[in-house]
């Protein structure tokens, strides 16, 4: 009998695809649907990480990373995360609520659909309308609308209110 292959390896976290139409490809290899405390080297193996430090306890969340700054939010208060996990206070008195964030450049954006701001340097800031620097125009700048997603394309940062891009 004729040995058959059915799984040589792992390709990554699938998460646009219905876990149950993910297929192996000729090679036994597969996108995986579901990936939790999980590492896969180079040869496409899959194995547990070496375990998890806890470095704040409490009820954190809207953890957000983006090649260097690091920030979390518990209750009304954000925070930067440094890389010995220690935390250090930006911006308090927001309104409860999930915060989405954007980085662009050295600026991270956030807003949680009641306040908006910006941080650079480890610094909040208002994040409103600037002054309009170039030719003579007849368009009308206004203040950002409060938003409750941010993402980067093309240079421009969007901002949708439910379903409202």
């Amino acid at each position: 009998m004729k040995p058959i292959t059915i799984y040589t390896g792992a390709t990554g976290l699938n998460t646009v695809d219905d876990p149950v139409r993910i297929g192996f490809n000729k090679n036994g290899q597969t996108d995986l649907g579901v990936a939790v405390n999980i590492e896969i080297d180079q040869s496409l193996r899959v194995t547990r990480r070496k375990g998890q430090t806890l470095l704040q306890s409490g009820a954190y969340h809207s953890l957000f990373c983006d090649g260097g700054d690091c920030f979390v939010v518990k209750g009304t208060s954000l925070y930067q995360v440094a890389s010995n996990g220690s935390l250090k206070g930006i911006r308090s008195g927001l309104t409860p609520g999930k915060m989405s964030f954007a980085q662009s450049g050295d600026r991270t954006y956030y807003a949680n659909g009641y306040e908006t701001g910006w941080i650079e340097d480890g610094i909040s800031n208002v994040w409103q309308v600037g002054t309009f620097v170039g030719p003579d125009t007849n368009r009308i700048f206004s203040d950002l609308i409060i938003g409750d997603h941010l993402s980067v394309f093309s240079g421009r940062i969007f901002v949708s209110e439910g379903n409202i891009l």
